[in-house]
C-alpha cells in the first residue's frame, strides 16, 4: 500500500530512530532495496534528523516508563509501602525511654543523698574542731567555755576572745550545708579581716550555722528561763554568769559543771557521762514548717563528741529550741 508523503517521513524517521518492529523493518528494507526515489527521501530524513541531533540516542521504547512504575512497584520489599509516624513509634520509644529515665532518676538520687552524707560529715568535722577550741579556751581561763557572743539575738561564741587565738581558720565556723556556704565563709573571713575586725557581723554570720547556747541547758523545760534571763543579761551586756529562773538556775558553761547532774561527785565515770549529756553547739535549728530544716542535727557534746539527731525527737533538736534559739538570716 501506497503512503502518503506525511506517513513516509514518519516511517522513514521510525527507522533512522530504530523505533519499528522487526517485521516492519524488514519490509522497509526490502522496498529501499528496489526504490531510489525511497532511498533518496531517507538520506534527506536522516539529514534532517542528524541537524536536529536526533540520532545521538535512540528514543525510548513505547510504554517503557508504565513498564518501569510496575516493576519497582513489585520488588520493592513490602514493609516500605509504609512509613511508620510519631504514634507508630511512641510504644517502641517508651519502651526503650522509661527504663533509661527511672536509672537516671535512681542515680540523681543517689548522687544526692552521697553529696549530703558528705556534707554532713564535714559539718560533723567541724563541730569536733569547735569542742577541741572550747577545751583549750577553758583550760586557759580558769575551766570557763567561750561566752556567747554580747550581740542581742545572736547565739555563737563571742568571736572577740576566740579569733585569732584560738580560731585561724573560720572556715569550719561555716556549715557545708548552707545554699552559699562558699560565699558565707568568704564573707566571714572579710569581716574578720577588716581593721578593725567586725566583730558583730563575724558573729551574725557564724551564728547562720550553729548555735552555741553558752550554758549547760540539758533539756526544753530549761528554755523558759533562758528566754527570760537572756533579754535581762542582752540589755546589762553581761553574759558571763549563771541564768537564774523562777524554779531553776542553768549553770554558765565550764569545767566541772557536770557535777551539778550527778549524785555522786566522787565518780569520775559519772562525771564524764554527765558532759556527754550536755549539748553545748549544734547545727541550726529551723522551726516547724520550715524547708531549710533538715531531717535532723548534729550535736556536740561537753565532752567533745557529736551525735546525729533526728528532727523532733531529742533536745535540742526541737520546735521548741528554733522559737529560744531563732535563726540568725542572711541580711
Amino acid at each position: 500500500m501506497k503512503r502518503d508523503g506525511g506517513e513516509q517521513n514518519d516511517l522513514l524517521r521510525a527507522y533512522l530512530l530504530g523505533t519499528l518492529s522487526e517485521e516492519e523493518t524488514a519490509r522497509l528494507e526490502a522496498r529501499l532495496a528496489d526504490d531510489e526515489a525511497l532511498r533518496a527521501a531517507l538520506a534527506t530524513e536522516q539529514e534532517r534528523l542528524e541537524a536536529l541531533g536526533c540520532l545521538a540516542e535512540a528514543a525510548p521504547p513505547e510504554g517503557l516508563a508504565e513498564r518501569t512504575i510496575r516493576r519497582v512497584a513489585e520488588e520493592a520489599p513490602a514493609e516500605e509501602a509504609w512509613q511508620p509516624g510519631f504514634w507508630a513509634l511512641l510504644p517502641r520509644a517508651i519502651t526503650i525511654g522509661l527504663p533509661l529515665l527511672v536509672v537516671c532518676g535512681l542515680l540523681v538520687t543517689a548522687l544526692m543523698h552521697m553529696r549530703e552524707t558528705s556534707q554532713r560529715t564535714a559539718s560533723a568535722g567541724n563541730l569536733k574542731q569547735m569542742g577541741l577550741i572550747c577545751k583549750m579556751y577553758a583550760g586557759e581561763n580558769r575551766g570557763k567555755f567561750p561566752p556567747v557572743a554580747p550581740f542581742e539575738g545572736v547565739w555563737a561564741p563571742d568571736l572577740r576572745v576566740l579569733y585569732p587565738n584560738y580560731i585561724t581558720d573560720p572556715q569550719f565556723l561555716v556549715d557545708p550545708r548552707l545554699p552559699r556556704a562558699k560565699r558565707t565563709v568568704a564573707q566571714l573571713r572579710d569581716a574578720l579581716a577588716a581593721d578593725p575586725p567586725r566583730w558583730e557581723e563575724a558573729c551574725r554570720i557564724a551564728a547562720r550555722s550553729y548555735t552555741y547556747t553558752g550554758w549547760s541547758i540539758r533539756d526544753a523545760s530549761e528554755l523558759p528561763a533562758v528566754r527570760e534571763d537572756y533579754q535581762r543579761m542582752a540589755k546589762a551586756g553581761d553574759f558571763d554568769r549563771d541564768i537564774r529562773g523562777e524554779n531553776s538556775t542553768v549553770p554558765r558553761l565550764r569545767e566541772g559543771v557536770e557535777r551539778f547532774f550527778i549524785t555522786d561527785i566522787n565518780n569520775p565515770a559519772a562525771g564524764a557521762g554527765a558532759q556527754s549529756t550536755i549539748p553545748i553547739m549544734f547545727e541550726v535549728v529551723y522551726p516547724p514548717g520550715d524547708d531549710r530544716q533538715p531531717e535532723g542535727c548534729n550535736v556536740l557534746y561537753m565532752d567533745g563528741h557529736v551525735e546525729y539527731l533526728p528532727y523532733g525527737e531529742a533536745f535540742p533538736v526541737l520546735p521548741a529550741v528554733a522559737e529560744t534559739f531563732p535563726p540568725t538570716t542572711e541580711p
